[in-house]
């Protein structure tokens, strides 16, 4: 599979965003960067689902023994020519979804599945402004880790238990040393010490 990073020419270092896709550093989702390392096993599918001449759907297999695996499903949600959705699948089940949020293209997310229970493992977003990532465990919001000033270090730690958040930890001045903590909802602590 793919290994996707995006590197931004603005002032986010590339260790902010490695989460997230090349394919989407120009504001779009470009069907031709997923197809440039096809493999000659690999096949491409399209489909015009609504019968307008141009393929809005695109579907990418492994042939194994003369069977079709498949590896990707690509769509074009508004018909633009842009790829808005992209889902990488691994023994026929969905391991990461890519996602341009909005019609500017500039907010947007992937997420990660166990392959297992189908469960959201992580989720990162980004919106220009700040990189967001959320991590579940059996899937229950455990943490959120946010880049504010996209410096490529996580300076909010927003932490959870049972849907209510156990505590903040903030690094206010974003020197990595001084870490402010702010304590949640005191239900979200019992529990944890159950």
């Amino acid at each position: 599979m793919v290994q996707l990073l995006l590197l931004l020419s603005f002032a986010a270092t590339p260790s902010v965003v490695d989460p997230l896709s090349l394919a989407i550093t120009k504001q779009v989702m470009d069907l031709n960067y997923y197809l440039k390392n096809l493999g000659s096993d690999q096949v491409l599918e399209t489909m015009d689902t609504q019968d307008q001449g141009k393929p809005d759907t695109f579907i990418i297999f492994k042939t194994v023994d003369n069977n079709k695996v498949l590896l990707m499903h690509l769509f074009d949600m508004n018909r633009d020519q842009k790829i808005d959705v992209v889902k990488h699948f691994k023994d026929g089940k969905v391991v990461k979804t890519e996602s341009i949020l909005d019609k500017e293209g500039k907010v947007f997310s992937i997420t990660e599945f166990d392959p297992d229970t189908g469960y959201e493992t992580v989720k990162t977003l980004f919106d220009q402004q700040m990189l967001t990532k959320k991590i579940s465990f059996k899937n229950e919001l455990r943490r959120e880790e946010i880049d504010r000033n996209l410096d490529g270090k996580v300076d909010k730690w927003i932490h959870f238990r049972n849907g209510k958040v156990l505590k903040t930890e903030i690094d206010e001045n974003f020197d990595g040393k001084t870490i402010k903590v702010i304590a949640g909802d005191s239900s979200a602590r019992s529990s944890e010490n159950k």
